[in-house]
């Protein structure tokens, strides 16, 4: 049986160098991020493998979005409240906002959904299990694929476990600075993972956080605010891309970088 996962990374590589868009569910309106069409278009100049987006995303820039046909469209079907921290009022809602049909209609090529762990209320990881089951089985019934996000990232071994007892295809893991116990994360792992980014840095850092996951076995990244926040996202894109498919030197992400100024 083939894996579905292929279908969003790329065929030479194996890897896959994704740009986060669809942080306007979680918090509004974001700096760097205030013009939706404008950031996109910042972005698909980089010319990465995929985005990752909202329904609502894809059917408002359902244009620009496909004239790319490699481009892979990566749908994010829920939505959570931002505050995750365990026992806080907060990190309670979390629904699917999006029909799996839809999506797909409109063009998605995988899925990307959030498992949260760590909430006292044992049954909020219930539902949260319950909808990923639902959904993965959907997905698979379509053919595309499913990554799972487990947050926070102290739980990130029992999320990947879960994930992968439910069906996940691929995992989006937090960056964990620990290169040991993300390597054996990685090893003990038999679906991708691909490691997301965080709040905004400093690009010679998100260069190393990249080659360090990368070493370690990651196979490739979905960045948000360390790619758009940043004067040249197409740059950032580009440097990325040449660590994660050519095994390039962070000196070398950052001479690219600079060619793009």
């Amino acid at each position: 049986m083939a894996k579905l996962i292929t279908k969003i990374l790329r065929p030479d590589t194996g890897k896959a160098v994704i740009v986060a868009l669809d942080h306007g569910l979680q918090y509004g309106i974001l700096e760097g991020f205030e013009n939706p069409r404008l950031t996109l278009l910042k972005v698909l100049n980089g010319e990465p493998d995929g985005v990752r987006i909202s329904e609502g995303f894809l059917y408002h820039f359902h244009e620009e979005l496909m004239k790319n046909p490699n481009l892979k469209k990566i749908i994010t079907p829920d939505v959570y409240d931002v505050s995750i921290t365990n026992g806080e009022m907060r990190g309670i809602m979390q629904d699917q906002l999006f029909s799996v049909s839809e999506m797909v209609k409109l063009g998605a090529d995988a899925l990307d959904a959030f498992l949260i762990l760590g909430r006292k209320n044992p049954l909020l990881l219930e539902k949260n299990m319950k909808y990923l089951a639902r959904i993965i089985e959907e997905a698979h019934n379509f053919g595309i694929p499913v990554l799972i996000e487990p947050l926070p990232s102290e739980f990130a071994e029992k999320g990947i476990r879960l994930a992968l007892e439910l069906g996940a295809d691929g995992i989006e893991c937090p960056y964990i600075s620990d290169m040991k116990r993300f390597a054996l994360i990685v090893e003990n792992s038999p679906i991708p993972i691909l490691i997301a980014g965080g709040a905004k840095k400093d690009p010679k850092e998100v260069f190393q956080m990249v080659k360090e996951a990368q070493d370690a076995g990651a196979k490739g990244v979905i960045f948000g605010r360390n790619i758009w926040q940043h004067k040249n996202p197409a740059g950032m894109i580009k440097g990325i891309k040449e660590i994660v498919h050519n095994k390039a030197s962070i000196e070398k992400a950052l001479e690219i970088l600079q060619k793009q100024i």
